[in-house]
C-alpha cells in the first residue's frame, strides 16, 4: 500500500517523455564529484511535492516515506543547499554576434566587417561557474548597427530582466557584463541609476 500511489502516472509520465533524462542532463554540471543525489532528481522530486499539495521544500518528506514508489529522495539539508546554489546571483551577458546572410534577407545590411547579414544583440544567462547558461534576450538589428549603440545595449538588457523571474530574484544580485562596446555613457548611466550598484573593469592583451 502507498499513500501516495496517484504519483506514479505523473512518475510514468516524466519518464515516458523523457522528461527526466532531459533535466538529469540540464544540471549535470551542478553535480558535485562524490554527491549522492542527482540535481535533476531533487528537482523532479520537489516537482512532484508540488503536485501532490506541498507548498515549502520540507513537504518533499511525503515522498521520502515511499522509496518503494520514488527512490531514494535527498534530506532536506541537501535539497535546501541545492535551492540555494540554483539561486545565487545571476550573471546576464550582452553581446553582439554577425549573422551572414547568403541571399537578402530583411534588415541584411552590410557589416563592419564587409560581409553581409544581420547584426543582432544577444543576452545570456550565466547561473555561475558550475551551471549552465541560456539564451534570455535578443535584439535583431540589419548588419550595418553599431557595435556600441547604447539605445540597444539598454533595450536588450530590459529585455534580459525581463525574463527573470522577479519572486525569485528579490534579495539577489544580478550582474550585467559586457565587452568594450557597453562602455557608452548612456549605457553606464542606465546601469548606474539610484539603487543599482556599478563597478568596471578593464583587461587588455599585451602583443
Amino acid at each position: 500500500m502507498a499513500s501516495q500511489a496517484g504519483a506514479v502516472l505523473l512518475l510514468e509520465t516524466v519518464r515516458k517523455v523523457g522528461l527526466d533524462q532531459a533535466i538529469y542532463t540540464a544540471l549535470a554540471s551542478w553535480r558535485k564529484p562524490r554527491a549522492v543525489h542527482d540535481p535533476g532528481k531533487i528537482l523532479l522530486d520537489l516537482a512532484l511535492a508540488v503536485a501532490l499539495g506541498g507548498d515549502c521544500l520540507a513537504d518533499v518528506a511525503m515522498l521520502r516515506c515511499e522509496p518503494a514508489v520514488f527512490g531514494p529522495v535527498a534530506s532536506d539539508p541537501t535539497v535546501s543547499r541545492l535551492i540555494d546554489t540554483l539561486d545565487g546571483r545571476v550573471t546576464v551577458d550582452i553581446d553582439g554576434v554577425l549573422v551572414i546572410a547568403h541571399s537578402d534577407k530583411e534588415d541584411a545590411a552590410a557589416t563592419w566587417k564587409k560581409t553581409y547579414g544581420h547584426h543582432p544583440l544577444t543576452a545570456f544567462v550565466d547561473h555561475g561557474p558550475g551551471g549552465t547558461g541560456e539564451p534570455v534576450a535578443a535584439l535583431l538589428r540589419p548588419g550595418s548597427a553599431g557595435s556600441n549603440t547604447a539605445a540597444d545595449h539598454v533595450t536588450t538588457a530590459q529585455r534580459a530582466l525581463a525574463q527573470l523571474p522577479k519572486k525569485c530574484r528579490r534579495g539577489r544580485r544580478t550582474l550585467i557584463r559586457t565587452d568594450s562596446a557597453g562602455g557608452t555613457h548612456d549605457f553606464v548611466s542606465w546601469l548606474a541609476k539610484q539603487g543599482r550598484w556599478l563597478s568596471c573593469s578593464v583587461g587588455m592583451v599585451i602583443t
